[in-house]
């Protein structure tokens, strides 16, 4: 038996999604941290994809928070959200992807950074 799900950033939607596992099994998750929007001359960051495989139970609730890429102000952008699910509790992560850098996107500075796959994050840029 299949169960297949997925929650999408909408904006204004910053609500954090409940779902109640309804059997025991392996669930393959995967969660995708949002782009930071592109600037004026340069681009923002793509966001992490992470996907795993968690032997869950029934009755478990999945807490999921979804997010959105940034807004573009003058030539600037913010980061992409991250994209979070958590297992009974909001404190207890199963997955984190992170959202891509934003860029000042002037001319001569840098695109933004891309989500790291790593525990210990990269060094910002520009």
């Amino acid at each position: 038996s299949s169960v297949e799900e997925r929650w999408e950033y909408k904006p204004g939607d910053e609500l954090i999604h409940e779902f109640e596992i309804p059997a025991n099994g392996y669930y393959r998750l995967t969660a995708a941290g949002a782009k930071g929007m592109d600037g004026n001359s340069m681009k923002g960051g793509r966001g992490a994809v992470i996907s795993a495989t968690f032997l869950l139970n029934r009755g478990d609730k999945l807490f999921i928070l979804t997010g959105g890429m940034s807004k573009k102000r003058s030539s600037d952008t913010g980061g992409g959200g991250g994209t979070f699910v958590a297992i009974n509790s909001k404190k207890t992560p199963l997955l984190v992807a992170g959202g891509g850098g934003g860029t000042r996107g002037a001319t001569g500075d840098k695109d933004g950074r891309d989500a790291s796959l790593t525990e210990d994050g990269t060094s910002g840029t520009g």
